[in-house]
């Protein structure tokens, strides 16, 4: 013991020798200063390392004395400073009456002006407000925004109830919200979780309830949702249902606030909110804002516990003879008045059909005149709850792998400030992905992967900026950096010279970061009207701007919130599912303190000293690793104070060290912003799908003209004679969509293709042998342009990865490409691109053509040898497609071509083909078709001067393609297309093909002529069918042969085949369910069925006997022509036989009976899968380009096709949907079995001898065909 006890005293002697090197601390960033005598309450000197006989003492002790003796953290000079920094309570009393605002932790680092002024402004353009007495306010009072056109309305019924009333047939369904100005806060005293209980007791689903009318049987009946939000100071209730049911629910609703409360009723559904408040023990967010509740100043009633437990509702009323029976009634008949409520309701029914419902149904609602206690009255002096919580470190268990942490600074009350949305310029410079921004480089870095930054309004009368960073990975040890370039951002934020340019810029991009969740297809638009009224306090003509509004307003106030974001105001939270030592620890050893040498060897030799000593200590609770765990929801976590020193650093990282640590320099982005960061499409009419450029032209002029004309022929006529004074021709085959997500980017993607039909109509034969040849040439054009191209853009051109002949079967003839970034990088993508088609002949050499065609051997000498999957596909795309492209084709494609062949094809496919785009994102139409026309320059193809409408939305100019043909033929002539020198068709055949293409397009055209153009054109044309029906999508070639008109021998048939591929071990069975005719809505259906739980029911089936086996389903669709559902298991373990077997089993079992194994609650979660997967809330800009091209593009689906297909899955009932599952009874089906490669000669012969019952099994894919051409096959 005495030797252990001299070794420390030793190695703390050579660490006070250490902290006195000085040319180590003049080496140090921080700059510490030499150790003084620590003296105790007296003025005694302390011997810091008498341990007095001890090995170890005090775990706090030991902390302080690790920090005194590293960083000199009682200096003198240290504590004079930190003296002057804060004021003595007898000032801070002072600093509070003089009206100025300090931090509220500390006894305040510095007084800040007052927003006082600001609040009073606010309050004065209320009481200005025109309305502010009216009891009806009509549409055309309403203050919008550009482009919204639904139908606004409010009025106040005699008893009080506030109504706000939403009109607009394109609703999906129709919803309700109320709003109630009371909540948990308002429970009575003693009884913890009232308010949130009476939630449950009105709107439980009953047992057993056969009336049809009852509120929950209606809404479950009919696909509805119901929603109660519960919070401190307010409840809301919302729910949506389809509109032919909206005003029976209306009624429904209102009888269960009426609802008589019993005994019996009443402890079932404690029992309920006990298992719920049990529930939310799982939930990681609700822990940590509990524990935030739990831990904040018990004074304030932001920390009253909201829900109920068996504890708050049963044994401690019990315990203090409360009756809470006559508790809850008391309290619903308070405050549950009408003079207390706000009702919102968007629908698609008219406003007078609605407002007459409304005063039908709630004008006899009684006002009780008793108003709740407010958030101040309940708090007492205490101003913010965090008081007790700034200069915390939190750290909290999270069962996800996802850790990030959480900078909370407390900040004056914003929720009557909702017109400036101070938090926004913070929020702008920390999240905005702008080139060489904070975020761009902090992603770059490897740090985080997101951040984000909000203003929370908490209804207790409290407001906090929280900036939320998420970590790459659960390690902390970037934990303190990237706080320390958040806080080095910030300083550049505060110290920037702005200008009202960029005051502007911000205010846009903000906004339009707002405006672009904007939803009224659900209950949330309802919903977000009440919480608005209720949060802001705003009047009624302006609640449409509180989520969105962001005015102009004096600079200081933004620098006044930016003052607050300061480390000694700050709670610092991590969360994550890893720790691995003490959080004192952690902080002490963390790399921002700058040493080198000596000073850093020495700090974390201590630190190993103290985890060495915490192993022979049992740790208390909360010292890790035994965290403290919250009363309610059960939240593990540690507490412990950021020492001073860390603060005093984290408030000294300037822009300096911002530049310093990432290269961020924020007047790079001030200088740069009028090019690089301009919001093009702040006043572009918003669109809800993509459509024509030219429709959207036409839009944009109806609208800066404030015409309420529809789109028809003499509007169009504008737009074609206004911008440069004709419209590209390529205009009527791009699509366009404006989004404004605060980014300036945009993407497109843009093909230039040609129809294999064109090419046949010149003299081409449309052969297997020869199209494989086309397509040999499609590849070489891309792939040698794509060697040809600036590494930089190389990724821009799509190239795919062919995997089977299948695929290069449906490829396009021509090149396609690919680009998202900055609008600032466009024009040179632009520019290197069409420029280098315009030149393909010089653009590419014999070099880059040679590196294509090896690279295309390489494809075709892979697809030789498929794996499972891959096979099983291509066998019943070769089963099911008349016409099949071989190997061989390609190989002896390949071999005839030369690079001329690849020149003469790409110069006809470029001036020729067709151009087919989608852009997205911060643009404006005047700009697409501005670049559109520099592409008909550029590559020569101006040749129609587009001035009526006669080509609208015909996508395949067939006449400007011939033309071109007859002036250019010469050039193009050369083509070396067909094995044998000579064409097969004479030119008379040639001209008598042409002719007669001629007189089709004129035929088709006939539609659309001079003297038929009448027909007006609107936005939400739906039901229009953008593209020519060709019966060919994405596949040129694909003739698939519609199995319902085959003999009924064929309707199911089953082939079995042996894979090749020596590496492949994998069974597989392949199944094609034919389901029918194209169409949204049943494609929508077949997007509803893959979403529900079908994984666990094929593991139910399988049980333990197929333990190793994988399931996948599909929707799929030809076009639009045909759906289809594919289905695939595979294993490694079974035989083949066993698995198709199972296959049939499983589907007989799950698809084919008429009623479907779904329960009413898995057909509603499986509904809410299905439109989040077709909406993809929070979509970026990659994945919606995704989304759209394959709709659009590929598919040449309706451009509404989002709205069809959620509209249709909200409006579908649990009844309609067990009808639809009808389809899958007895349909045509492909079944295909891949036998895995090795396998035993015993297992080859029972295949090949096996039978299925029900299908008919066939030994090759051409006896398909034969039976088709016997029935007069229909193809699609």
């Amino acid at each position: 013991m005495c030797c252990l006890k001299n070794i420390f005293v030793l190695i703390g002697v050579l660490l006070i020798l250490n902290c006195l090197n000085y040319e180590t601390r003049l080496n140090q960033a921080t700059g510490i200063s030499m150790i003084e005598v620590i003296t105790d309450k007296q003025g005694n000197p302390i011997d810091q390392f008498n341990l007095d006989g001890r090995l170890f003492i005090n775990t706090t002790d030991i902390d302080k004395i690790a920090e005194n003796i590293i960083f000199n953290q009682t200096e003198i000079n240290d504590i004079q400073n930190l003296k002057e920094k804060l004021h003595t309570e007898e000032e801070y009393a002072k600093l509070q009456e003089s009206g100025k605002k300090c931090f509220y932790g500390l006894n305040c680092l510095y007084g800040l002006n007052s927003m006082d002024g600001l609040i009073n402004k606010e309050k004065f353009k209320q009481s200005q407000s025109s309305s502010i007495n009216q009891t009806i306010i009509d549409n055309d009072q309403f203050n919008r925004y550009l482009g919204d056109e639904n139908m606004y309305r409010f009025f106040k019924l005699d008893n009080g109830l506030k109504v706000f009333l939403v009109s607009n047939n394109l609703l999906y369904t129709s919803s309700l919200s109320l709003g109630i100005e009371v909540g948990s806060a308002n429970d009575p005293e003693g009884i913890d979780g009232v308010s949130y209980l009476l939630t449950q007791e009105l709107f439980k689903k009953e047992s057993n309830v056969t009336n049809e009318t009852d509120f929950r049987k209606l809404l479950d009946d009919n696909n509805g949702y119901f929603n109660v939000e519960s919070n401190k100071f307010s409840t809301i209730y919302s729910y949506d249902i389809k509109s032919k049911y909206f005003q029976l629910s209306v009624n429904a609703f209102k009888k269960r606030l009426e609802k008589v409360i019993t005994w019996s009723s009443l402890d079932e559904s404690i029992s309920e909110v006990a298992k719920l408040t049990e529930l939310f023990k799982n939930v990681y967010t609700l822990q940590e804002i509990q524990l935030k509740r739990s831990l904040s100043n018990s004074s304030h009633i932001f920390s009253r516990f909201p829900y109920g437990t068996n504890e708050t509702l049963r044994e401690i009323p019990s315990k203090n003879n409360l009756s809470l029976q006559e508790e809850i009634i008391k309290f619903k008949k308070n405050y549950y008045s009408p003079h207390l409520m706000v009702l919102s309701i968007s629908t698609s029914l008219s406003l007078d059909t609605t407002e007459e419902l409304v005063r039908n149904t709630f004008s006899d609602l009684i006002n009780t005149g008793i108003y709740p206690e407010k958030p101040e009255e309940l708090s007492g002096n205490v101003t913010h709850p965090y008081d007790t919580l700034i200069g915390k470190y939190i750290e909290v268990k999270s069962p996800t792998p996802e850790a990030y942490i959480t900078m909370e600074f407390p900040i004056p009350n914003q929720s009557k400030l909702w017109r400036y949305k101070l938090g926004s310029y913070a929020k702008y410079f920390l999240t905005q992905r702008f080139q060489n921004g904070f975020l761009d480089k902090m992603t770059k870095q490897g740090w985080i992967r997101e951040i984000e930054v909000d203003v929370i309004n908490n209804d207790t009368g409290f407001s906090n900026l929280v900036i939320k960073a998420i970590l790459v990975d659960s390690d902390r040890n970037k934990l303190l950096r990237v706080v320390q370039a958040i806080f080095a951002t910030l300083d550049a934020v505060k110290t920037a010279k702005y200008n009202k340019h960029l005051d502007e810029q911000i205010r846009r991009v903000e906004q339009g970061i707002l405006k672009q969740y904007k939803s009224t297809g659900y209950y949330r638009y309802s919903k977000n009207i009440v919480k608005s009224f209720l949060e802001s306090g705003c009047s009624p003509e302006n609640i449409l701007l509180v989520p969105y509004e962001l005015e102009v307003i004096d600079h200081s106030y933004v620098r006044m919130i930016l003052e607050y974001l300061n480390p000694f105001n700050m709670v610092l939270t991590f969360s994550s599912n890893s720790f691995s030592r003490n959080s004192k620890d952690f902080l002490l050893s963390s790399e921002i303190y700058g040493e080198s040498g000596w000073g850093r060897f020495s700090r974390k030799f201590v630190s190993f000293l103290r985890t060495i000593r915490r192993t022979f200590l049992r740790a208390k609770p909360g010292e890790y690793p035994n965290f403290m765990i919250e009363k309610y929801l059960n939240a593990n976590y540690l507490i412990t104070d950021i020492p001073t020193k860390i603060l005093d650093i984290l408030e000294g990282s300037t822009q300096e060290l911002a530049f310093e640590y990432l290269g961020f320099n924020i007047t790079e982005i001030v200088i740069n912003y009028p090019k690089q960061y301009k919001i093009y499409t702040y006043d572009i009419p918003p669109q809800v799908h993509p459509q024509l450029l030219v429709e959207s032209l036409a839009s944009y002029i109806k609208y800066t003209s404030n015409t309420t004309e529809d789109i028809d022929e003499a509007l169009m006529n504008k737009v074609l004679s206004g911008f440069n004074e004709f419209v590209s021709p390529i205009a009527y085959s791009t699509f366009y969509f404006p989004i404004n997500v605060g980014v300036p980017k945009i993407s497109l993607n843009s093909r230039i293709i040609i129809q294999p039909k064109s090419l046949v109509v010149y003299g081409f034969q449309s052969l297997p042998k020869t199209n494989a040849k086309l397509v040999t040439l499609s590849y070489l054009f891309m792939k040698s342009f794509k060697y040809a191209t600036p590494p930089e853009y190389r990724d821009c051109i799509v190239e795919n990865s062919y995997k089977s002949i299948s695929e290069l079967q449906n490829s396009f003839l021509g090149i396609e490409f690919r680009w998202t970034n900055y609008t600032s990088s466009f024009d040179d993508f632009f520019s290197t691109v069409f420029n280098g088609l315009r030149k393909y002949n010089s653009y590419i050499n014999k070099n880059h053509f040679d590196r294509a065609k090896s690279d295309f051997e390489s494809i075709i000498n892979n697809i030789s040898s498929l794996n499972s999957k891959t096979l099983a596909e291509y066998t019943s795309f070769e089963t099911l497609n008349f016409y099949m492209m071989t190997p061989s084709m390609f190989i002896q494609a390949i071999k005839s071509v030369k690079f001329k062949d690849v020149v003469d094809f790409a110069s006809y496919i470029i001036k020729m083909g067709t151009i087919e785009s989608l852009v997205i994102g911060n643009c404006t139409p005047m700009q697409v078709n501005s670049y559109l026309l520099k592409i008909g320059r550029i590559l020569n193809r101006d040749l129609v001067n587009t001035s009526d409408l006669t080509h609208l939305r015909l996508l395949n100019n067939s006449t400007r393609i011939i033309t071109g043909w007859d002036t250019n033929h010469t050039e193009y002539s050369n083509f070396n297309l067909q094995d044998s020198p000579k064409s097969s068709i004479t030119s008379n055949q040639r001209s008598e093909l042409n002719n007669n293409t001629i007189v089709d397009s004129q035929n088709y055209l006939g539609n659309y002529s001079s003297t038929n153009i009448t027909r007006k054109v609107t936005i939400v044309e739906s039901s229009e069918k953008t593209f020519l029906t060709e019966g060919y999508y994405k596949g040129k070639w694909t003739n698939r042969i519609n199995m319902d008109t085959l003999p009924k021998e064929y309707k199911n048939i089953f082939y079995l085949k042996k894979c090749s591929n020596s590496n492949e071990d994998l069974s597989v069975v392949y199944m094609e369910i034919q389901v029918g005719e194209y169409s949204e809505e049943m494609f929508a259906f077949l997007k509803l069925v893959v979403n529900l739980d079908i994984q666990s029911s094929f593991k139910q089936f399988t049980s333990s006997d197929y333990p190793n086996t994988v399931f996948e389903i599909l929707p799929y669709s030809i076009g639009t022509s045909y759906l289809l559902l594919k289905i695939m298991i595979s294993s490694a373990e079974y035989s083949i036989i066993k698995l198709t077997s199972l296959a049939v089993q499983f589907y007989n079992k799950y698809f084919a009976l008429v009623t479907p194994l779904i329960s009413r609650d898995e057909f509603k979660k499986g509904i809410n899968r299905a439109v989040t997967s077709i909406e993809i809330p929070h979509i970026n800009m990659e994945e919606l380009l995704d989304q759209y091209s394959s709709s659009l593009l590929d598919r040449k689906s309706d451009p509404n096709w989002k709205y069809i297909q959620v509209a249709y899955l909200l409006n579908l009932n649990y009844n309609e949907f067990l009808n639809k599952w009808g389809v899958f009874v007895k349909p045509a089906k492909v079944l295909i079995s891949i036998l895995k490669t090795h396998v035993s000669a015993i297992e080859i012969a029972e295949a090949n001898s096996f039978q299925l019952e029900g299908y008919n099994r066939i030994n090759s894919t051409s006896i398909v065909k034969k039976a088709a051409i016997e029935n007069n096959f229909i193809s699609y």
